[in-house]
């Protein structure tokens, strides 16, 4: 009886003992490496690149230039404060020149987001059908442009759209920048995103600042573009400014472009599966800017 007992013991002593599994399965993480001028850098190799999980180096396998295409939501902040030029009739031209920046291979769907959010129907490589749809998200009743501007909750939805789907997965957001009434907060998207490996790219559009009148005669700039800025770097996209009145897609070439200027990098290390880890990738040159996502999860 006592040697039954000292085995239950000693089996119970090993169950709590016992190690917490490890994924040892290959991560991988989408980088762009811009020069100081902000074009791309290209040639660059597994050596060229330091990754850092949770402040601890961990060795990069492979690198490769990703040439595959791209499962893309563009999404539309059609409020009344968001001046996105393509949504007025002299400028639909715009639109056009907008769906010729993706390959003929990227899968594109179009939303917007007003008083609700609204989705095409599905994802497509047919820019005749892309055309029709970005004409139909883009032409919502006068009501649907007033009141909040729920941009977090936007880029939510656009998240949930692109997690089933399998391959390169990317959001571009346009928008001023300016949201109100949202339920998802704007840290906990940006965490998600990361986590599933979805850049969201953030074109700023209207004015980059403007005044607030607070109590007294003090005035507060707010200066909106900030936290778009954060939410792309936070998830390894891209933040840039398209001019106040600016009628050319400039700013959609370059997120286009960074799109088909991205390295895989595929590191393996042992990690705690659903558990987030913070990343961090530089280059071996200083003076390259690296973006990629600051957050990490094994299933």
């Amino acid at each position: 009886m006592m040697r039954m007992s000292a085995a239950i013991g000693a089996v119970a002593l090993c169950s709590l003992a016992a190690p917490v599994a490890q994924s040892d399965a290959p991560v991988t993480f989408d980088v762009v490496v811009e020069h100081s001028d902000g074009s791309f850098v290209d040639g660059l190799t597994r050596r060229d690149f330091i990754v850092t999980i949770d402040d601890r180096d961990v060795v990069v396998e492979a690198c490769d230039l990703d040439t595959a295409p791209v499962s893309v939501v563009v999404m539309f902040d059609i409020t009344s404060s968001s001046p996105w030029p393509g949504l007025k009739p002299d400028y639909q031209s715009i639109n056009d020149l907008l769906l010729a920046q993706f390959r003929a291979t990227d899968r594109v769907r179009i939303a917007s987001f007003g008083q609700r959010i609204t989705m095409s129907p599905e994802f497509t490589t047919d820019r005749t059908v892309a055309r029709r749809f970005l004409k139909d998200v883009l032409a919502p009743p006068a009501v649907e442009r007033s009141g909040p501007s729920p941009i977090w909750d936007a880029v939510d939805a656009a998240i949930t759209t692109l997690e089933p789907e399998q391959g390169r997965r990317a959001v571009i957001l346009i928008t001023d920048g300016k949201a109100t009434g949202n339920h998802k907060d704007r840290s906990d998207v940006e965490h998600r995103a990361a986590v599933l490996g979805i850049p969201v790219s953030t074109i700023a559009v209207g004015p980059g600042a403007f005044p607030v009148k607070q109590t007294g005669d003090e005035t507060a700039v707010v200066r909106p573009g900030l936290a778009l800025e954060h939410l792309a770097a936070t998830t390894g996209g891209l933040a840039v400014v398209m001019p106040h009145g600016n009628a050319l897609p400039s700013p959609m070439t370059t997120v286009a472009l960074a799109l088909r200027q991205t390295y895989k990098l595929s590191v393996k290390t042992e990690l705690t599966p659903n558990r987030s880890y913070s990343v961090k990738i530089r280059s071996g040159d200083s003076s390259h800017r690296v973006r990629t996502r600051a957050w990490v999860r094994t299933r």
